[in-house]
């Protein structure tokens, strides 16, 4: 399924069911990339924005300042997401999402939910294990969903920064799911 930036919406209406009304519904944001490498900073800056607005220890409880319901993770996982399968384990998630780079010959910001099992064939070679390997791992040790978003770079060209329709799509994947967060918390 592809999804536009412009309707990221429709993302976390799939990715955050009934569910996570629940104050037990817990979830890791993982963004990786590279961010000396251009648009590859997608899934780092994905994290960073929400970190943000986020209160600081989001790991411990949830957003009480947005009166949110799950318990949030946020982790920056940059080139080795692997490194963190050990902060996961401990926070015991019920979803984990996954936030890339993704060449995938859409057009440039537009993103798509992956399913974890099909993605060997979708580049992102910033880091070093396979992304559906990670996936594998942490659904089987940690018995938690697992779920990828892929956005469209324009180009990793070294020590460049994003580029404006990456960072758009960033904002706006970052703004929808503050927006979702709080209309579930309201429901």
């Amino acid at each position: 399924m592809t999804i536009s930036a412009s309707t990221s919406k429709q993302m976390w209406q799939i990715l955050l069911p009934e569910e996570t009304r629940t104050s037990a519904y817990r979830m890791v944001l993982l963004g990786i990339g590279n961010e000396l490498n251009g648009d590859d900073a997608a899934g780092v800056q994905f994290v960073r924005l929400l970190r943000e607005i986020l209160p600081a220890d989001s790991s411990a409880a949830p957003a009480a300042h947005l009166n949110t319901i799950p318990t949030v993770l946020l982790i920056e996982g940059a080139i080795a997401p692997e490194n963190s399968t050990g902060s996961i384990r401990k926070f015991k998630p019920d979803l984990v999402v996954m936030v890339d780079a993704a060449q995938m010959d859409l057009q440039p910001g537009q993103m798509t939910l992956l399913d974890p099992d099909l993605i060997d064939g979708i580049t992102a070679s910033t880091h070093n294990f396979p992304l559906s390997m990670l996936a594998g791992y942490i659904r089987q040790e940690m018995n938690c969903e697992v779920r990828i978003i892929g956005i469209q770079p324009v180009g990793n060209d070294q020590f460049t920064p994003l580029s404006a329709v990456v960072e758009t799509a960033v904002q706006d994947l970052v703004e929808e799911f503050l927006t979702h967060i709080r209309r579930q918390s309201h429901a």
